[in-house]
């Protein structure tokens, strides 16, 4: 394998499961070369295909899905490649210094989808990231924020929610319902955005909070 093979392999290890527009994206940054040409080291006679990365073939109007672990049998990637967006943004445009991408739930903990530790002049920021497609309830919903608010009052260590959505009037919905759930002194600690705007302009003022009509960065302290 070339250089840039080894390079897309790691890429896939660490942000899969992905597929090629993310690997386009992330192009310039990792020194991939020309994105209209990484489709060719990602043929199936090449060597990248045949040294652990698997690909799942979906339907033609859908593009492949590559991942450094079994993926064939899997069908539905919706909300993992919702995941990979939100990461992929966080590593294109902040100091995005650690992420954990949890592949297991269990009973009664946060179940974060993402966590992540952006670096700042002054320090870092602890994120735990929660990208919703939209197949849960309020309630499910309610009782992970309270979930959120129990491990801070636990651990006493300051970190932010961020909740991205894939529809801005499940946003503005949830954003009302929430506003009994999430305290007006906690407001800060939970973020929500849509998920085009987060891939689209991830630095601006696209976040929104309960109980505050202002729009925020996701970094703290900074409205418009």
């Amino acid at each position: 394998m070339t250089p840039r093979d080894h390079t897309i392999k790691r890429l896939i290890s660490d942000f899969g499961p992905l597929t090629i527009d993310h690997l386009i994206s992330l192009a310039a940054k990792e020194n991939l070369g020309s994105p209209d040409t990484i489709w060719r080291r990602l043929r199936q006679t090449k060597p990248l295909l045949n040294d652990g990365v698997y690909i799942n073939k979906r339907s033609r109007s859908e593009k492949y899905v590559y991942a450094a672990y079994n993926i064939r049998r899997r069908k539905d990637f919706d909300h993992d490649l919702m995941i990979t967006d939100i990461l992929v943004a966080l590593h294109l445009h902040f100091d995005l210094r650690y992420w954990r991408r949890p592949k297991q739930k269990f009973h009664a903990r946060l179940n974060e989808d993402l966590y992540a530790v952006l670096g700042l002049p002054t320090g870092q920021l602890h994120y735990f990231i929660e990208a919703d497609t939209g197949s849960e309830g309020y309630k499910q919903i309610g009782e992970k924020m309270t979930r959120y608010l129990r491990q801070y009052e636990a651990k006493g260590q300051p970190f932010i929610v961020l909740f991205i959505t894939q529809d801005e009037g499940w946003l503005s919905k949830l954003l009302d319902r929430l506003e009994d759930t999430i305290p007006r002194g906690k407001r800060r600690m939970f973020l929500f955005t849509t998920l085009d705007q987060f891939i689209s302009t991830p630095d601006q003022a696209i976040c929104r909070l309960p109980h505050d009509p202002a729009a925020y960065t996701i970094l703290p302290k900074l409205a418009q």
